[in-house]
C-alpha cells in the first residue's frame, strides 16, 4: 500500500463518469493512498480535488464509501468534512459526525441546530464533546439524545446544561440511570437526586400501616445518609464543600453521616462538615480537629452542636481513620469500614461502655 500513487488513469476513471462499482473501487483506492504517509504535496492536492468531486457524486454508495474511509482522517480538508457531515443521506453523514476531528465546535453547534435526532445522537456519542456542543444538544435534543450524551464520559457537560437536562427528563428511568452512572455529576444535581430518592422512599413507607412514623423517619435518615456518601464526589475540596453545604442548609448534615464518613475514610468530608457546623473556616477547623492535646477537637465538637455523649466515639473514630488512611494500604471501602469498626470494638472498650449497648447498636446499625 505504501508504494501506491495516484495516476492520471485513476483521476480519468473518476472524471469519465463510469458506473458506481468502478467509482467506488477507485474512490477506495484514493482514500487508502490519502491515509498513508507517502503522498507528496502535489499528490495530496490531487486527491483532495478528487474528494471534492466525489462528495457531490449522485450515487449514495460512492459518498458513503468516501465517508467511511475518511471519517477518522486528521488531514481531510475542512470543506470536504463539512460537506460529508451535512450530506442528505444519514449513511454518509453519521460516520463523519461521530468521528471526524476536523469539525469544529462551531460546526457541530450549527449542525445540531438544524438536524434530526439521529444525527444529534451521533454527535452526542463522539469521543469528546465540548460544553458548548453539549449545551446545544441538551437544549434541542430529545430524550434519546440527552441519554446518549449523559452516558458519554467523554462529554463535558456544564452545570447549567446538567440542571436543564435534569429539569427536562428527570423521572425517565433511562435518563436517571444514565445520570447516576456518570463519574462526574454537579453537586446541585446530586443534591436533587438525593432529595428525590429520599422523598420517594418516604412516600412508599408512609403508605404502610405496619411501620410506625418514628421508624419511618429513622429509615429515611439512614437511607439519605448512605445515598449522600455514595454520591459524594471526593475529587476536589470545592465539590465536597458544595455537597456539605447543600446538606447543611436542609438540616441533613447529621452525626450518623459524619460517623459514616470517618468509617469510609472520607476525612475531607468530616473536616468540611465540622467546619460548617461550627461556622469556622476550614483552616481553623483542621487546626482544632488535629490538636494533639484534644482540647481543640472537644471545642469544635461542642460548637458544632453534636451530641456530647458521642464525643469520645468521634475522637476515637477520627484517630483510627487517620491511622488506617496513613498506613499506606489501599483498602477497599468495605474493608476499611470493617477494620475501623473492629478496632473500635476491640481497642475502644471504655468508649463503648460509656455509650451504652443500645446507643452503640443504633449507631453501628446506621453504618
Amino acid at each position: 500500500m505504501s508504494e501506491q500513487r495516484l495516476t492520471k488513469e485513476d483521476v480519468s476513471r473518476l472524471l469519465e463518469k463510469p458506473g458506481d462499482e468502478v467509482r467506488i473501487d477507485t474512490a477506495q483506492k484514493v482514500c487508502q493512498v490519502y491515509n498513508s504517509e507517502t503522498l507528496g504535496e502535489q499528490q495530496r492536492a490531487i486527491a483532495e480535488e478528487v474528494f471534492r468531486l466525489l462528495v457531490r457524486d449522485q450515487s449514495d454508495a460512492v459518498r458513503e464509501s468516501i465517508a467511511e474511509h475518511l471519517k477518522a482522517s486528521d488531514r481531510l480538508p475542512h470543506d470536504v468534512a463539512l460537506k460529508l457531515a451535512n450530506d442528505i443521506d444519514d449513511k454518509v453523514a453519521l460516520p463523519v459526525l461521530e468521528c471526524s476531528q476536523i469539525l469544529s465546535d462551531d460546526d457541530l453547534v450549527e449542525i445540531v441546530q438544524t438536524v434530526a435526532p439521529a444525527r444529534m445522537q451521533a454527535i452526542a456519542g463522539r469521543p469528546t464533546v465540548s460544553q458548548a456542543v453539549s449545551g446545544e444538544l441538551v437544549n434541542r435534543g430529545d430524550e434519546a439524545v440527552v441519554v446518549k450524551l449523559m452516558s458519554n464520559e467523554g462529554a463535558d457537560i456544564g452545570t447549567e446544561s446538567f440542571e436543564h437536562a435534569y429539569t427536562r427528563f428527570t423521572g425517565s428511568e433511562r435518563f436517571d440511570d444514565a445520570v447516576v452512572a456518570r463519574d462526574r455529576i454537579p453537586v446541585s444535581v446530586r443534591s436533587k437526586i438525593l432529595s428525590a430518592l429520599t422523598d420517594s422512599f418516604l412516600e412508599v413507607l408512609s403508605g404502610s400501616k405496619l411501620v410506625s412514623p418514628s421508624i419511618i423517619a429513622d429509615i429515611v435518615v439512614q437511607t439519605h445518609d448512605k445515598l449522600a456518601m455514595e454520591l459524594s464526589d471526593r475529587t476536589t475540596e470545592s465539590r465536597v464543600g458544595e455537597l456539605v453545604s447543600s446538606l447543611y442548609v436542609r438540616d441533613l448534615l447529621t452525626a450518623p453521616i459524619l460517623l459514616r464518613a470517618l468509617c469510609q475514610g472520607d476525612i475531607l468530608f468530616f473536616e468540611l462538615s465540622m467546619g460548617t457546623l461550627a461556622s469556622v473556616p476550614l483552616k481553623n477547623a483542621r487546626s482544632l480537629i488535629y490538636d494533639a492535646g484534644g482540647e481543640g477537637f472537644n471545642a469544635i465538637y461542642r460548637k458544632a452542636g453534636l451530641d456530647p455523649s458521642y464525643r469520645e466515639l468521634f475522637r476515637f473514630a477520627f484517630k483510627m481513620c487517620r491511622e488506617l488512611t496513613e498506613s499506606g494500604e489501599d483498602f477497599e471501602q468495605a474493608v476499611f469500614r470493617r477494620k475501623l469498626i473492629e478496632r473500635l470494638l476491640t481497642e475502644g472498650t471504655e468508649i463503648v461502655e460509656k455509650i451504652g449497648k443500645a446507643d452503640l447498636d443504633y449507631l453501628l446499625g446506621k453504618l
